[in-house]
């Protein structure tokens, strides 16, 4: 699925370009930790301000639109407390407009908040085979964790039999009980989420790519079996026209997962009990100076750029490359939004540049602490601003609002059309 910059689809006549639409979601987990900036929000911002300054730039081509999704559905495939996580999606959407999401110029909504998301979910979802299902792996995952054993058992070539399968499924029923509907087949929901505003492109990491493959397989699956309107005349169907849904291409990013600082082990999280294990949005330079100190790292004198073997070095050397990285993006004006994840410099060069200097491991963790106080304070200050100003006058409603009109807009005609596709008008 190699990324692409649009989407062309035949008719009768000439080839149509699809206007580009770019989608992505976070659930509503409070305010975000430097995983998840590096890996995902930071890169949302840079595809913004580059197809801010492509509109800017050319009016001969459709406006591009951007849909940035804060999913509360997906939250609640596991226990949430309501008043926690009523805090957490305010927090979330604070959090986006502080790092310089704008709602003028994208969609920040929330997906709880536009129905056409769970509907298209249910009408996607009889589309897709409980043994699809069952093979994605963020599910054979839980059920990993849940027998206690490291990792998922891949099945052998060719899959399970229909006998297997069902003893499979008994297992679960039988043995875990607290893996739920929602959780099983929230991967559907996830290309509802996509396919609901037609989307050409999605900003993901590498994990993320079998689930933006079951999107595509659904989209194809509903352009093959739902071809055309029932109520569309006869003297049209004879036509080409393109499909119904695009097939949505992965814009990957770049920067490798980042690590717990107390445990290089394990990806950094916000499930960790330990808090230092973790920079947030909203830490101040002294807690982040203090967390730093105490990051996890190794014996070795020398600076060098080793994710297996060394990993907390590698991890803090891949936060300092990926902040630089951001920092340069900032300056730039470039119209290439495929660019943004892909320029700056690499955690090796950092490694370079660190070991010819002789600090050690305390030059590296000054250059990460001064890195990440430098982003990191004028975001926290906006942030702080953005809850002030939410106190006052309920200005996160009025954003809220706002990416729902606009979002409704979009998910309502597609919803219109698939369920009349399908025969339900």
């Amino acid at each position: 699925m190699p990324p692409s910059r649009g989407y062309a689809s035949l008719s009768s006549s000439a080839p149509v370009q699809r206007p580009m639409c770019i989608f992505s979601g976070i659930q509503p987990t409070g305010v975000p930790h430097i995983g998840n900036l590096l890996g995902a929000l930071f890169n949302w911002v840079s595809i913004q301000n580059s197809l801010q300054a492509s509109r800017a730039s050319s009016s001969s081509t459709p406006p591009p639109e951007l849909y940035f999704s804060i999913v509360g559905l997906h939250a609640l495939t596991i226990p949430q407390n309501p008043a926690t996580l009523a805090q957490e999606r305010k927090d979330m959407l604070a959090s986006l407009l502080a790092i310089g999401l704008d709602p003028e110029q994208s969609t920040i909504y929330h997906q709880d908040e536009v129905g056409e998301h769970a509907q298209l979910h249910w009408l996607l979802s009889c589309l897709v085979s409980m043994g699809r299902l069952r093979r994605m792996t963020t599910w054979k995952g839980k059920i990993a964790t849940a027998r206690g054993t490291a990792t998922p058992v891949e099945p052998e070539q060719g899959g399970p039999t229909a006998g297997e399968a069902d003893e499979g499924i008994a297992d679960v029923d039988e043995e875990h009980r607290d893996l739920s509907l929602g959780l099983f087949s929230y991967p559907v929901l996830q290309a509802a989420d996509i396919l609901l505003y037609k989307a050409t492109h999605v900003p993901i990491g590498q994990d993320q790519v079998q689930h933006l493959e079951l999107a595509r397989d659904i989209a194809a699956t509903f352009n093959k079996r739902f071809p055309s309107s029932h109520t569309t005349p006869k003297s049209s169907k004879s036509r080409r026209e393109p499909p119904f849904f695009p097939l949505p291409q992965p814009l990957i990013t770049s920067t490798p997962k980042i690590l717990s600082l107390r445990d290089p082990t394990a990806k950094m999280s916000k499930s960790a009990p330990d808090p230092a294990s973790r920079i947030l949005l909203t830490d101040d330079d002294t807690a982040i100076r203090a967390k730093v100190k105490r990051a996890v790292t190794d014996t070795e004198r020398s600076i060098s750029f080793d994710p297996e073997g060394r990993p907390g070095v590698s991890s803090l050397l891949s936060i300092i490359a990926a902040l630089r990285s951001y920092q340069a993006q900032q300056t730039q004006s470039t119209l290439d939004p495929f660019a943004a994840a892909s320029a700056g410099v690499t955690p090796k060069e950092v490694a370079q540049q660190l070991d010819s200097s002789g600090g050690g491991h305390a030059l590296l963790k000054e250059t990460v602490t001064s890195a990440l106080i430098e982003v990191l304070g004028p975001i926290r200050e906006r942030f702080q601003q953005l809850k002030e100003r939410e106190a006052q006058s309920g200005y996160l409603e009025q954003v809220a609002a706002l990416g729902r009109e606009k979002a409704s807009v979009r998910a309502k005609e597609t919803l219109g059309e698939v369920k009349e596709r399908m025969g339900l008008r």
